[in-house]
């Protein structure tokens, strides 16, 4: 006897298939990062990234793509091929909440954040710069505000070779003898208004190899140099430890001119076969400053207490025991090209330190 199908039976089949196809709307979309209640913080006039980053259960066959939304309001998509992720950038300041989901609405766990305004960003990382490279040797004046920069170039930052993260990738090579060349200097101009009531002003610095900042032609440091004079024939002292890292150098806001300030940079490459160099730069004022780090280390018989040179102010206090305010200042503080530093001898009793301002 044939198998007869009725019109209501079919309609059962495909309502049982329907209900158990693995559709995008099925998908499960968690938001991974940033974590919920995450507060990042930016300065007046600089731009802020994060990175957005979700997951996906059952993603389906054509699940190819997750969008975030800030306040319900799209964003970006990140795509299966880079793990669900997205850069956000031109983050605002204040409260955001965060979704992700398949299609045109959200369907993940929200994500709430906070961004924080903290200081005054007068140069922003990829700013436009000056610059000279290609081995010439510049002006011996070049740093300073009135040095002639017509025929220098424009680029972004991050500059550099190498490394495959340059916005403006330098002229390195050295067509004579195959070598790199050993420096390559950068200028930009910024403007300051109400210069005398901004205080604590950091140069974050992003360097490989080595570097000497200076700002309206006075020098403000330097790191993995020599001392003394140095050339465009100068190499950095070893390689850059850690590469490709915004490093702090708090410097004193006494240096901001009103009006037009010039920064000058200059980054040597540690040798001739070197293959990468790495420079940006942000410049803020205004933020709280971290307490300072006291390094202690053995050597020999004695103690050796040092704490970074940008805290200035900052005594060195010791005493016996803890708790009964008998605290004594030490006297044999010394200052070194770096930090300050006291040497002690080990002694049968115990002692505490401490810094204070």
């Amino acid at each position: 006897m044939p198998l007869m199908i009725s019109r209501r039976t079919t309609w059962v089949w495909l309502l049982y298939l329907a209900f158990n196809a693995p559709l995008a709307s099925q998908s499960i979309v968690t938001f991974v990062s940033p974590t919920n209640q995450s507060r990042f913080s930016k300065a007046l006039g600089m731009e802020l990234s994060i990175r957005l980053d979700a997951s996906v259960s059952n993603p389906g066959p054509g699940t190819t793509y997750v969008n975030f939304f800030d306040d319900l309001v799209f964003i970006g998509s990140g795509s299966s091929q880079n793990g669900w992720s997205m850069i956000w950038s031109n983050v605002g300041f204040g409260p955001h909440t965060l979704m992700a989901g398949v299609g045109g609405m959200p369907s993940s766990n929200p994500v709430n954040i906070f961004v924080n305004a903290e200081g005054v960003a007068f140069v922003n990382e990829e700013a436009v710069w000056k610059y000279l490279d290609g081995g010439l040797d510049p002006d011996p004046t070049w740093f300073a505000p009135g040095a002639d920069l017509r025929t220098w170039p424009s680029g972004r930052a991050q500059f550099g070779f190498g490394e495959q993260d340059e916005l403006t990738v330098v002229n390195f090579f050295n067509m004579s003898d195959g070598s790199i060349h050993p420096a390559y200097y950068f200028r930009h101009a910024f403007h300051v208004t109400n210069a005398a009531a901004h205080s604590n002003l950091v140069v974050r610095l992003l360097r490989d190899d080595g570097a000497i900042v200076y700002l309206n032609g006075q020098e403000l440091f330097r790191g993995n140099m020599p001392s003394g004079a140095v050339s465009n024939k100068t190499y950095a002292l070893t390689g850059a430890v850690p590469e490709n890292e915004f490093i702090d150098h708090w410097v004193n806001p006494a240096a901001l001119l009103e009006g037009t300030n010039h920064l000058a940079v200059e980054i040597h490459n540690q040798g001739a076969h070197s293959e990468d160099i790495s420079f940006d730069l942000r410049l803020i004022a205004d933020l709280p400053i971290p307490p300072p780090r006291v390094t202690v280390r053995r050597t020999g018989s004695s103690l050796v207490l040092s704490w970074p040179k940008l805290y200035l102010g900052y005594r060195l206090q010791a005493a016996q025991q803890l708790g009964i305010g008998d605290w004594q200042t030490v006297t044999n503080v010394f200052s070194g090209s770096s930090d300050f530093r006291s040497t002690n001898s080990f002694t049968s009793t115990a002692k505490f330190f401490r810094l204070t301002l």
